[in-house]
């Protein structure tokens, strides 16, 4: 007996939003469809949210069958309003007392409203030192997803920012990077339409993430971080930009790969995609 399931996807970039359609059979998955829509999350506009969310809608009911085997929708996003930030030296393990220290360093930088933000935290150690990672999510990202789960009707939804799927599959051993020693860093970065991702990894955790626009400055930038560490991994999308630094494809598992003949030459783009649902 084949057993069936299907996954929807929604990549929410700076951009453009991608929707995917996903199918599992016995362990193997096959891109079903794809669309491009050529709308964007930048602005915290009420009416433009509104837009932003009929159009996603629209494009999945056209788009795609909702059937029983649709067994949920994932959404990932990692974009200029999604703040991540290392807070080092901390003296408490007290919740309370870490939501209050992370407010009061972001506000010290960043004069924004923090109750537009959920926020969430995990310590992380690099040698014997902890350090707070900290990452602050736009409450409106997050109703957004609510609303088009309820909308198509998918109960199931799970909300995902990029570098948290790519931990992920750094725990999970689905992707091939070398385990570091102390003093060697690691860098991977998701090469998407206009941006990068630059992930820093030290001893397979994720230290630090952030997005570069793609451009000459940047690419100095980028040039000089690669040439400090020891190797560097790209996904996503294959470009000129990204060959310029002459870096390796990330090396993925088996069980990370589609199953589709037509498109085994592209399993790098939908890491991210995969990553959520495997």
């Amino acid at each position: 007996m084949i057993l069936i399931k299907k996954y929807i996807v929604v990549n929410i970039n700076n951009e453009f939003t991608e929707i995917i359609l996903l199918s599992r059979r016995n362990h193997r998955f096959q891109m079903e469809n794809k669309v491009i829509c050529e709308i964007s999350l930048m602005s915290f506009n009420s009416k433009i949210n509104e837009h932003f969310t009929e159009t996603i809608l629209n494009s999945i009911k056209d788009e795609f069958i909702i059937d029983r085997f649709v067994k949920g929708i994932y959404f990932n996003i990692q974009n200029d309003q999604i703040i991540i930030r290392n807070i080092e030296n901390i003296k408490t393990k007290k919740h309370n007392e870490i939501i209050n220290l992370i407010k009061f360093e972001i506000n010290k930088y960043m004069p924004i409203d923090l109750q537009e933000y959920k926020i969430r935290y995990k310590i992380i150690k690099k040698n014997n030192e902890e350090i707070l990672q900290s990452i602050l999510f736009p409450r409106k990202f997050v109703d957004i997803c609510n609303e088009l789960s309820e909308k198509s009707k998918i109960k199931k939804k799970y909300l995902n920012i990029n570098f948290d799927i790519l931990q992920k599959l750094i725990i999970s051993n689905l992707i091939d990077i070398s385990k570091n020693s102390d003093d060697l860093n690691t860098i991977v970065i998701e090469n998407r339409l206009d941006d990068l991702i630059v992930n820093l990894i030290f001893n397979n955790q994720i230290l630090e993430s952030y997005i570069l626009a793609k451009n000459d400055r940047n690419k100095d930038l980028l040039t000089d971080l690669i040439s400090d560490n020891y190797q560097t991994y790209y996904y996503g999308i294959t470009d000129d930009y990204i060959k310029s630094f002459n870096i390796e494809k990330l090396k993925i598992k088996p069980k990370l790969q589609l199953y589709d003949k037509d498109n085994l030459e592209e399993n790098i783009n939908y890491i991210g995609a995969l990553g959520m649902i495997i």
